[in-house]
């Protein structure tokens, strides 16, 4: 878990540690050993704080994760290469497959979101 979320996080630490180096704010290892340490314990607060952050987790998965890994790549297989037609059909058919998929998550986990967060009280 520690190692995905590293990997998941990644682009997030170079956005921000790029931003503070413009700045002049950063400058080596112990600087940005501390924005990534700033981050991490920021983002464990919250999931502390939150009953519900894995089902917000799981509301983003169902929007970015679903449609980057299943959905846009036969997209961009359909658009690229222009296969035979029965290729074409299965991969659209895969397309709108993913796309109910990815829909169905998020409703999923909204609805979660929406009945964990109705009866949640902060520090009680």
């Amino acid at each position: 878990m520690i190692g995905a979320n590293q990997v998941a996080m990644m682009p997030v630490f170079d956005l921000i540690e790029t931003q503070l180096a413009r700045k002049r704010l950063i400058a080596g290892f112990p600087s940005r050993l501390l924005v990534r340490t700033i981050i991490t314990v920021a983002i464990g607060a919250i999931a502390v704080t939150l009953p519900f952050f894995g089902t917000i987790l799981n509301f983003i998965g169902g929007v970015a994760a679903c449609a980057v890994i299943f959905w846009i790549p036969p997209l961009i297989w359909v658009i690229l290469k222009r296969g035979k037609q029965r290729h074409l059909a299965f991969n659209m058919f895969l397309v709108v497959a993913w796309i109910i998929v990815g829909l169905l998550a998020c409703i999923g986990a909204l609805r979660d979101v929406i009945v964990i967060a109705s009866s949640y009280h902060f520090f009680s």
